[in-house]
């Protein structure tokens, strides 16, 4: 169970098929005093190599790591903290046909 109001769950997807070494959002900036909670995260590979896979806020921090396996995925329960006013980003360490979705809630807190 996600300990928030329903109006506040989120949910959001980066797909990482078609982007060489960018960040690419998962979940775009909330207002100013808003910040992401994630609680779960999933990762698929579709490319035949293994990749890193960094998500992060737009901090100079790492919020995670998890492996993108060849032809594989993965699927975790996090918790990671965004900065408030940050979006939650996905990169990848190389050339894969990756896509990373995730799930939390928001909070002015």
């Amino acid at each position: 169970a996600i300990p928030a109001p329903l109006a506040s769950i989120v949910q959001g997807t980066a797909d990482l098929r078609v982007v060489l070494g960018a960040s690419v959002a998962a979940l775009p900036s909330p207002g100013a005093t808003i910040r992401y909670y994630v609680t779960n995260v999933q990762v698929a590979n579709f490319g035949p190599s293994s990749v890193l896979v960094a998500i992060r806020d737009n901090t100079t921090s790492t919020l995670g790591w998890t492996i993108a396996p060849a032809g594989g995925g993965s699927n975790y329960v996090a918790q990671y903290r965004a900065a408030a006013g940050s979006p939650v980003t996905a990169s990848i360490s190389g050339t894969a046909s990756v896509i990373v979705s995730m799930q939390g809630f928001t909070s002015s807190i």
